[in-house]
């Protein structure tokens, strides 16, 4: 269990009767130990931008073991109750017929859920340096490897440890998130929407862990890009784009060869059939620029969509027991009430009109 350590600073303003802010840090206790070494990440990098063939030529060059990064990041584990009270509206809709004037019919309702949420160990990102958009392509982290600090080899590294101060909204927002999207799971309508939220968090315990990360940083014209890995699991993000040089030589090559061939073709044909003029030679060529535009086009999406494309090109580690944050809702009040019923004709106006 992480040390938790409350500081409180006091400012000449609480003489005055103000109450003084307090900040509470944590100090790291926890670790998940590194599964993939500085050479799987390489290696990874190497094969996870294989076969897209409109990189910039930087990437392809062979890193340097010190441009690979390893490091860790830390992490709040929150674990507790909560009381929520949440209203939605609803929409459910169906299609009818008989009336040639109406096709579908519209159900509202106001739906009212209460009860309580225990959840455990809902991650939440403490690194002031990396953003939680970022941590969330790498997440989850597995919970079963966690071991105390002076039990792994990287203890003697870590000695100097700092304190990480708590990001309280941070915490709250994404505790709540979790917590309602578990609640919006017993409720099941065609459409629903959050029109009110309350939430009391209590019986609160928190966990500093450090969680294993390799990062290589690429510039790129005057823009820094990153590849991430996971060194628990191997997930890997990547945001490095296509190179603008290649795109476009790629385009004008592929754009140069799709009107060649087809006009090429094409006027071959048509002066062996002894039918050549100059008006034909006209839709010829641009029958040509046409088929190369499409064609073109056709393949440079195809290159893109390859670029984007997700891949882990390492095994997965063998990491049965998995401790993912879990949240269960106990409910005690699961009220839903009719409140409009529209009959809709087809271009979505209603009709006919009944209040409940």
């Amino acid at each position: 269990m992480s040390e938790q350590v409350r500081e409180t600073e006091t400012e000449d303003s609480d003489k005055m009767g103000q109450s003084p802010e307090e900040t509470v840090t944590y100090c790291p206790k926890l670790m998940i130990p590194f599964r993939y070494s500085q050479e799987d990440a390489i290696r990874a990098f190497h094969d996870y931008y294989d076969g897209r063939p409109l990189l910039p030529s930087v990437i392809k060059k062979d890193p340097a073991p010190e441009e690979m990064q390893g490091g860790f990041v830390p992490y709040l584990l929150y674990s507790g109750t909560a009381d929520v009270d949440i209203t939605y509206e609803a929409q459910d809709s169906q299609k009818v017929g008989g009336d040639p004037k109406v096709v579908k019919q519209m159900r509202d309702y106001t739906v009212h859920r209460a009860g309580t949420a225990k959840y455990h160990r809902v991650q939440v990102n403490a690194s002031k340096e990396v953003t939680d958009a970022f941590m969330e392509t790498l997440e989850p982290f597995q919970y079963k490897d966690l071991k105390p600090i002076e039990e792994t080899e990287e203890a003697d590294s870590l000695q100097e440890l700092t304190e990480i101060a708590e990001d309280r909204k941070n915490a709250e927002r994404k505790l709540s998130s979790t917590i309602c999207e578990s609640f919006r799971g017993t409720v099941r309508h065609d459409y629903v929407k959050e029109t009110e939220q309350h939430i009391t968090f209590h019986d609160e315990k928190v966990e500093c862990v450090l969680c294993p990360m390799w990062v290589r940083q690429v510039k790129i014209g005057r823009r820094y890009y990153n590849f991430a890995m996971n060194g628990q699991t191997g997930k890997i993000h990547a945001d490095i784009p296509p190179s603008r040089i290649k795109s476009i030589l790629t385009f004008l090559g592929c754009f140069i060869v799709g009107t060649g061939i087809p006009y090429l073709l094409m006027w071959l044909t048509w002066h062996y059939l002894g039918r050549g003029t100059e008006t034909s030679g006209q839709v010829i060529a641009l029958l040509s620029v046409i088929f190369g535009f499409i064609a073109t086009n056709v393949f440079m999406q195809k290159l893109f969509r390859r670029m984007k494309q997700s891949k882990n090109p390492l095994p997965k580690p063998n990491l049965v027991q998995k401790h993912y944050a879990s949240c269960t809702v106990h409910l005690t009040v699961e009220k839903e009430r009719l409140v409009r019923r529209q009959m809709v004709n087809n271009r979505n106006v209603a009709v006919k009109t009944e209040e409940y």
